[in-house]
């Protein structure tokens, strides 16, 4: 998982080597396809109540109706929802669960007859992400239905009807299950946030800037074992034009790795217009160790990045802000992790001996699989390592990482 990545592939781990399995999919196929005509006439849409009667975010243990729809003619003798449940406490991820639904009151749409399918079922009593989707048959055909979205970044598609499909699909409908005494903290309910990138806010200390050459010389590291796509790109005079990555006739053709060395110093130094301009809160991206101006690609969740100022300029900035009852929430992304980090180690930047060694070096590392007990990152690790085995792992890494879709991520407070 690079700098470079413009959208993300899924990949099924069929032997682990240790017995786990990769929810929430599977690799069953189905034997044999519908035809496009009967999976044009299915139907599930979470934005309408008749198909889901609570469209957002439920209480635990809430009961949920979901209803399936498809051509009387087709003659649908079977629909199952199948659910994953991805527990936010624990980070781990069981099912599937399937529940056989039942025939409803079948439905004329345009003059057209449809069969309708429905199951109640009762969300888990614990904070959650429920996944599911559904999958039946008749006498001939085999089939699944779920969400449509391409990538974790198409809010387009995401939610809303689906897709029919001949396998079980890496994408799922999906429920957040919350804690009904769950209360917005005071502070958040009338807050005015102001965002921040912080490589792109201010430089406020071009002693940890990257690749400087005047007036001294900075560090100027190499990413994801270097070559001409993961070479540091710098800017040393602010709002100079970035060069475009995207033009294949441009010198940083496929180069994301570009800098303008903004960090936590130049935020702190610009506490006073913030506030001047109303606001009270400043929401960060990421700003843990990273491999990449956009910092999504965490390298250590437990120390902030140096080219930012470090631990010590975090400190600052938090003591300041408390200082003027201001508050920060930052941007914690616990889902996936760089290959070029402290926990994959893919180019044995680190080293190290076992345990306490990257999962690509070592089959004896503490993050190899994640049910291994570690006292240093307990929540990060069982979603780093979500496909169990570090070999495998380290292996598919020549394409995009196979990784979990969660709704874990919480913000720190000040």
């Amino acid at each position: 998982m690079g700098t470079n990545a413009t959208a993300v592939a899924y990949y099924a781990v069929l032997n682990t080597g240790n017995g786990t399995s990769t929810p929430p999919f599977s690799t069953e196929e189905a034997p044999n396809a519908f035809p496009p005509a009967d999976k044009a006439g299915f139907l599930h849409d979470t934005f309408n109540p008749f198909y889901r009667d609570q469209e957002g975010a439920v209480t635990e243990n809430s009961q949920v109706t979901l209803r399936f729809s498809a051509l009387h003619s087709t003659g649908l003798t079977n629909v199952t929802a199948r659910a994953y449940i991805f527990d936010t406490a624990s980070g781990n991820t069981t099912g599937p669960v399937d529940t056989a639904m039942s025939p409803d009151t079948g439905i004329v749409v345009g003059g057209t007859n449809y069969d309708v399918w429905k199951t109640t079922l009762t969300l888990p009593s614990s904070t959650s992400v429920y996944y599911y989707k559904f999958m039946f048959n008749n006498a001939q055909y085999n089939g699944f239905y779920s969400d449509d979205y391409l990538d974790d970044n198409d809010n387009v598609h995401k939610d809303g009807t689906g897709i029919a499909s001949n396998f079980e699909p890496f994408n799922s409908f999906q429920i957040t299950v919350y804690d009904p005494n769950f209360q917005t903290p005071v502070w958040l309910q009338n807050a005015n946030v102001y965002h921040i990138m912080p490589d792109r806010f201010r430089n406020g200390d071009q002693t940890n800037d990257y690749c400087r050459t005047t007036p001294f010389t900075t560090f100027c590291p190499t990413f994801y074992g270097g070559g001409p796509m993961n070479t540091v790109i710098h800017y040393d005079t602010w709002n100079t034009q970035m060069c475009d990555p995207r033009n294949s006739s441009s010198s940083c053709y496929n180069n994301f790795t570009q800098f303008y060395n903004g960090d936590l110093a130049g935020v702190q130094s610009e506490l006073d217009y913030i506030q001047s301009l109303g606001f009270d809160t400043i929401y960060m991206n990421p700003i843990f160790a990273a491999r990449s101006y956009h910092r999504y690609d965490t390298d250590n969740y437990l120390h902030i990045d140096p080219a930012l100022g470090g631990d010590a300029a975090f400190t600052s900035l938090i003591t300041e802000m408390n200082r003027r009852g201001m508050q920060v929430i930052l941007d914690g992304v616990f889902n996936h992790a760089s290959s070029d980090g402290l926990y994959f180690d893919r180019y044995n930047r680190y080293g190290g001996t076992p345990p306490s060694i990257g999962a690509c070096l070592s089959t004896q590392s503490m993050w190899r699989s994640g049910s291994t007990s570690s006292t240093t990152m307990p929540r990060a690790r069982s979603v780093i390592m979500s496909a169990g085995s570090a070999s495998i792992a380290c292996q598919l890494l020549t394409t995009p990482i196979h990784r979990y879709k969660t709704s874990s991520t919480k913000p720190l407070e000040a």
